[in-house]
């Protein structure tokens, strides 16, 4: 006999991809547009308070996170972020 419990890991997963994808979609695309501006690491960190920004250089361990709160930047020879990770 199949437990009626066994179904909820599933549903339970298959609800936190759901709105992590929704949350990508939305207001994400805001910030890559705003990367896209090659910003300085000062109006970055203006922009985006909440974010912590990881400068080439600076230490930080790379743990396994869900909740997008670390931005590893990738700066180009004047000191403006290109790209990078967001992590």
């Amino acid at each position: 006999m199949k437990s009626r419990f066994m179904a909820w890991p599933a549903r339970l997963f298959a609800l936190v991809v759901a709105s992590v994808n929704l949350a990508a979609a939305g207001p994400l695309s805001g910030f890559y547009d705003f990367l896209d501006t090659q910003p300085t690491p000062e109006a970055f960190e203006e922009a985006y308070p909440h974010i912590w920004l990881i400068l080439p250089g600076d230490f930080q361990t790379r743990e396994f996170c869900t909740n997008s709160y670390r931005f590893f930047a990738e700066l180009d020879d004047a000191g403006r972020i290109v790209g990078g990770d967001l992590e």
